[in-house]
């Protein structure tokens, strides 16, 4: 079973930072992923782990980009500084979808139901 604390490493590895707020998102992340892994997997395969931290960064980027908007750029004199979230969030979300794609097998598919022809 993947924790939060394992997973807020990962995540702090593949940033190279680390930043405390994160780990509620890592948390939740570790239960997704535990809620999602089939019965038959080894847990500390580290498409897992890596999938959980590719849920939880890109989680916590969303909320990021919700509390502090697109700031865009602010120019003061010649020096213009950017900032934009929504390019970071796009890398983390394709980041996300591959790591998912990448541990598929050892997870659970709960999204698909065929019900009838």
């Amino acid at each position: 079973m993947l924790d939060g604390k394992t997973v807020f490493e990962k995540v702090c590895e593949i940033i190279g930072e680390s930043d405390d707020s994160l780990m509620p998102f890592c948390e939740n992340a570790a239960a997704v992923i535990n809620g999602k892994m089939r019965s038959d997997v080894n847990a500390s395969d580290i498409r897992l782990l890596t999938a959980a931290a590719s849920v939880a960064y890109c989680d916590y980027l969303m909320v990021q980009n919700v509390i502090d908007g697109d700031i865009g750029s602010v120019r003061a004199g010649d020096i213009t500084v950017s900032r934009n979230g929504s390019s970071a969030y796009a890398f983390a979300e394709n980041f996300r979808k591959k790591a998912l794609a990448d541990a598929a097998e050892l997870l659970l598919d709960n999204e698909f139901s065929f019900r009838a022809v």
